[in-house]
């Protein structure tokens, strides 16, 4: 009994002899009287200045905390004179029995008036590699030093961060990002236990100009020691505007659960709702390796409209604004076609895509189903299928950017289109040039940085075929009446609007940008016609001769219509002089056979025998 009397006496003195002295040290030592000191270890540390110009407040017992005023940390050299941080307020205190049993357990983290100021200049250099280099240095020393350190767990009441700021100005890419107001409250992190996040952010940025404001509510479970943290229960949104925005404004709503492992660097989000501007997409998400992401994902829509997604530009292709451009450049419609190069090399993809419904461009598609995959800057959409214009479309595409130019591929096998509908819905007048049930089969390849280049490259095969349709040209159904009237001797009566056909049909072989014809045939109720000729697609222009005869059969006179001249708008016209040469052969194949028929009426058929061995006719 005496042992354990003792025992407490002597914890009793420990006690009494700890907090005196604690008592003692509070109210005899001024950390502010070490500011000299923390400001040289400071840059001893990290190369910058550190001016410290509020009061250091400090606590011992029962809790060891800090306060730090008013601070400010330096810019890099040859970035100004602004500095690269500065904080109204800090606070922090840690249970001191935490740290004996190794784990320890602080109070919320206050930060105020947080000001961070990140500069990269047009070499490229940023005003935070110094820090990133000592950084560096810092953990290589204290991973080779000699000892073992501990684990020691670590436990935070909360972090409450207020009034504070982060400006990013990127002068390589002639951009400034600012996030202000930056409000962050979390719940405990570090205990194992589900913590909720509430973040509020604004955002603006200067190329292209846009601002918004971003929400984010999250349960939390942040393991530290393992770096794995899992979010539950994520509603993520945004409500952005900018001129280069769908019809200048753009609202993003994600939900989601997270789970991210930064050891092995996996991120995990299943399932993932996202809302896009009233375009809704459900599945799910993964990403393996951080440095170079492979990606796989499973994703669907019951309706995408693209408009909604994509900006609407005027007619020279520029975003329309709310504001008129002034004295602004027309849009330079050849301009190179930009592509994160670096970022799909460094891409893997594996996925797929099922859309119920898409408007893109004027057209409607259905039942869509797509396979994604990429690997090292090649990108395939294969197989591609979807239901359109009572058709049905089987088709692939790829995006191959490993080497110095990109290269583009497609194939495509429609059936049963309703290809009147799909031509009128591409026009811009709402108006087809043909219609009837039609079948189309290409497969091109191309490479360029340019529009013109893609179409001066383009290379492959088509084919088309349609039955029971019109082409609905009135210049073009004019044009066939004429043909019609001089074959048979007569007056040309009144054409319709369109041409209508049992069968149209042909074949394409396309050469840098030039698609050939020679064997296009139509059949019509009262004319047939072939025709030959080429599509210049890098020039849109057509040069093309389509022969009308009344008979397919060979030697029947046929009379060539010319078509030739801009896409937009071609000029029709009729051979004349080939149409009398036409004719008059045929004149005289007839008047031959009526003075063979003669001869052999009078002569009899030995004379007439006789005469034809002259080869008179």
């Amino acid at each position: 009994m005496k042992i354990i009397k003792y025992l407490i006496i002597a914890l009793v003195v420990l006690i009494v002899v700890f907090v005196a002295g604690a008592a003692i040290l509070v109210a005899t030592v001024d950390p502010n009287d070490h500011k000299d000191t923390i400001v040289a270890k400071v840059k001893e540390a990290t190369g910058r200045d550190l001016s410290l110009q509020g009061d250091i407040g400090f606590s011992f017992f029962p809790k060891l905390g800090v306060k730090l005023g008013q601070a400010e940390l330096s810019n890099a050299v040859g970035f100004g004179q602004a500095p690269f941080a500065s904080v109204d307020n800090v606070g922090v205190s840690v249970d001191l029995l935490s740290l004996l049993r190794m784990k320890v357990q602080a109070d919320t983290i206050e930060l105020k008036g947080l000001r961070v100021n990140l500069q990269k200049n047009k070499n490229g250099k940023t005003n935070w590699d110094d820090l990133s280099q000592s950084s560096t240095s810092a953990h290589a020393e204290s991973s080779s030093s000699d000892g073992a350190g501990a684990d020691i767990g670590l436990e935070v009441a909360g972090i409450y961060i207020t009034d504070s700021q982060v400006v990013y100005d990127d002068q390589q890419a002639g951009n400034k990002i600012t996030l202000n107001p930056i409000e962050l409250k979390t719940g405990s992190i570090g205990s194992g236990k589900p913590s909720s996040i509430n973040l509020e952010l604004g955002l603006a940025q200067t190329n292209p100009a846009m601002n918004a404001d971003i929400k984010l509510d999250t349960k939390a479970r942040l393991n530290i020691s393992t770096a794995v943290y899992e979010l539950t229960d994520l509603v993520l949104a945004v409500q952005a505007k900018g001129d280069t925005l769908p019809n200048g404004e753009l609202n993003v709503n994600v939900k989601s659960n997270v789970e991210a492992d930064l050891k092995s660097e996996s991120l995990k989000l299943d399932p993932i709702v996202v809302d896009l501007a009233d375009v809704a997409l459900d599945g799910n998400l993964s990403v393996k390796s951080f440095s170079k992401p492979n990606i796989s994902f499973a994703l669907n829509s019951d309706e995408i409209d693209l408009a909604k997604l994509v900006p609407a530009t005027d007619s020279s292709g520029q975003p329309t604004s709310n504001e008129s451009s002034g004295d602004a450049a027309p849009a330079d419609t050849d301009a190179k076609i930009e592509l994160p190069t670096d970022m799909l090399r460094g891409l893997k993809i594996d996925g797929s895509l099922t859309v119920g419904k898409l408007l893109a461009s004027g057209l409607t598609m259905t039942d869509i189903s797509a396979k994604i995959t990429g690997d090292e800057g090649v990108i395939n959409l294969n197989p591609l299928k979807m239901n359109l214009y009572e058709g049905t479309y089987t088709g692939s595409a790829g995006l191959n950017v490993s080497g110095n130019t990109p290269k583009y591929s497609a194939s495509s096998d429609l059936k049963n289109l309703a290809i009147d509908g799909l031509m009128s819905d591409l026009s811009e007048d709402g108006k087809s040039i043909i219609r009837g049930k039609s079948a189309l089969s290409f497969k091109v390849n191309t490479t360029g940085e340019r529009p013109s280049e893609l179409k001066k490259g383009l290379n492959g095969n088509a084919s088309f075929n349609a039955a029971e349709g019109a082409l609905q040209s009135e210049k073009l159904a004019q044009n066939v009446e004429k043909v019609i009237a001089f074959l048979k001797g007569r007056e040309p009566k009144p054409a319709g609007e369109e041409l209508v056909f049992d069968s149209l049909s042909a074949t394409f072989n396309i050469q840098n940008g030039v698609a050939n014809n020679n064997d296009l045939k139509l059949v019509t109720p009262l004319i047939y016609g072939n025709g030959k000729g080429a599509i210049n697609i890098a020039d849109s222009e057509l040069d093309y001769v389509m022969a009308i005869g009344l008979s397919d059969e060979p030697g029947k006179a046929a009379i060539p219509i010319t078509i030739k001249g801009p896409f937009e708008k071609p000029k029709y016209g009729v051979d004349l002089k080939a149409a009398l040469s036409e004719k008059q052969k045929e004149v005289v194949e007839e008047k031959k056979e009526e003075l063979k028929e003669k001869i052999n009426e009078k002569i009899g058929d030995k004379v007439g025998d006789k005469l034809k061995n002259l080869k008179l006719f």
